[in-house]
């Protein structure tokens, strides 16, 4: 690190840190960030980015507790702040404390509707909640910002079998065979035959589509 002793400057100071600290994040020395991010603190208190982004790190360093703090800090500074909202809720859903999930993942769609990561982790919620619709609507709200999302296709797609919607749920499934050249489609599609074995056997629909 640059000697910083020269930087009389409060504000060019802070980013001097924030700066170096995302610089020693990019390099994976993630204890080097936390050093940055805690210093850039010391200059200036005030800083909901310095918070957000020794939050990330800290996450990253399995410090959940700390980063949890840290994004409720930024939060209280910066009251719109949508990205340390979805990191929060992040941090909630890898933590299966779904309610503050869903609750600053919510929170994060009322600042920012264009924010389009988070539609796909609200219908991971309500898939988990067994609220089928709600989980097809948000998965649909991913894939109106990200309409190439295949897992939002292949998510959505299990929810709509279970409302069953068997057309919608084969629609999908096509369009994630279709955008993942990776995945052989005779083996995906035997594995969705078999996935809907109890629908064909019963001739609730038409399964030509996947022929």
């Amino acid at each position: 690190m640059k000697n910083y002793s020269n930087y009389s400057d409060k504000e060019t100071l802070l980013e001097f840190f924030i700066d170096n600290g995302c610089m020693r994040q990019a390099n994976d020395d993630y204890y080097g960030a936390v050093f940055c991010f805690t210093k850039a603190l010391e200059v200036s208190s005030n800083s909901a980015e310095a918070y957000l982004r020794r939050g990330i790190v800290r996450g990253i360093l399995k410090d959940f507790t700390g980063a949890i703090n840290d994004f409720s800090k930024a939060i209280v500074l910066k009251p719109e702040y949508s990205d340390a909202y979805f990191n929060r809720g992040l941090l909630w859903h890898r933590s299966e404390i779904t309610t503050n999930a869903l609750e600053d993942f919510l929170k994060v769609t009322e600042i920012d509707p264009g924010y389009s990561g988070v539609y796909i982790f609200i219908g991971d919620i309500f898939w988990k909640l067994k609220e089928y619709a709600n989980a097809v609507k948000y998965y649909s709200f991913a894939l109106e910002y990200e309409p190439t999302n295949m897992s939002a296709y292949y998510k959505r797609a299990h929810a709509k079998r279970v409302l069953m919607d068997y057309d919608g749920a084969l629609e999908d499934f096509n369009r994630f065979i279709m955008l993942n050249p990776n995945v052989g489609q005779i083996s995906l599609t035997k594995a969705i035959r078999k996935l809907f074995k109890k629908e064909i056997n019963e001739a609730r629909f038409n399964f030509s589509s996947l022929n």
